[in-house]
């Protein structure tokens, strides 16, 4: 009976080691990748739920679009709105250019859930969600 080499028993081992050192990196690489994923995602969880409850507070958006219709530099306007059970239709139809860029300005920087937006020359509607 013969026997076995010493060395291809050595150099088996060194060739198992290397590929489970090579195993172990490459599923090291997929488990970081998948930790950024899963941290990306809390993150963005994070900003979903803030938003979500600034939003549903309907108190906070019927005191902003008050404070938005009861503005002085929108005065010449005529601004209308209309609340229904889970939204508030504003009209502001005005020949002025600018009042029309201040107020839809105004409308957008605020965190608010914008339905509808319809922009004509002299006139926007817009529909904003309290739901």
């Amino acid at each position: 009976m013969n026997r076995i080499n010493p060395l291809y028993i050595l150099a088996l081992l060194f060739v198992l080691l290397f590929y489970s050192f090579s195993l172990v990196n490459t599923k090291e690489k997929e488990f970081l990748g998948k930790n950024t994923e899963y941290n990306n995602l809390v993150v963005k969880a994070k900003e979903y739920k803030s938003l979500k409850t600034n939003n549903i507070n309907k108190n906070r958006v019927i005191s902003i679009i008050n404070s938005i219709t009861t503005d002085s530099r929108f005065k010449k306007a005529k601004i209308r709105s209309n609340k229904s059970k889970n939204s508030i239709n504003l009209n502001i139809q005005t020949s002025d250019f600018k009042i029309l860029n201040k107020f839809i300005n105004r409308i957008l920087n605020e965190k608010l859930s914008i339905l509808k937006l319809e922009i004509k020359a002299d006139k926007i509607n817009l529909e904003i969600g309290i739901s």
